[in-house]
């Protein structure tokens, strides 16, 4: 586990991020938890692992509005997102693995 002090020293130079960004644990970027997942926010940026843009980096995607939670199942969630001018999607538990967090790649 990675404690708050480490993930603070990635952050620094960046403004404006939230605390929680991409983990880089062995020069590998780690996929965001459930947990970050649960805490995203509107207007927060995560970026996709496999679909890139025209020149190689990776698609930002913005968050688009609540987290949608269940008490029932506290392992089920559900956030909209946009890419661009028309392209919206949700991200659920099932798909948390694809995307990282935060800055740069």
């Amino acid at each position: 586990m990675i404690n708050s002090i480490e993930a603070r020293e990635q952050l620094a130079g960046f403004r404006g991020v939230n605390q929680l960004t991409n983990i880089t644990i062995g020069g590998i970027k780690m996929s965001i938890t459930l947990e970050q997942a649960k805490a995203l926010q509107y207007g927060d940026m995560i970026h996709h692992r496999t679909n890139t843009n025209a020149n190689g980096t990776p698609q930002k995607w913005r968050v688009n509005g609540k987290v949608k939670r269940w008490k029932r199942e506290p392992d089920r969630i559900r956030v909209p997102l946009k890419h661009g001018l028309y392209t919206y999607d949700y991200l659920t538990e099932n798909e948390l693995d694809i995307v990282n967090m935060g800055v740069g790649y």
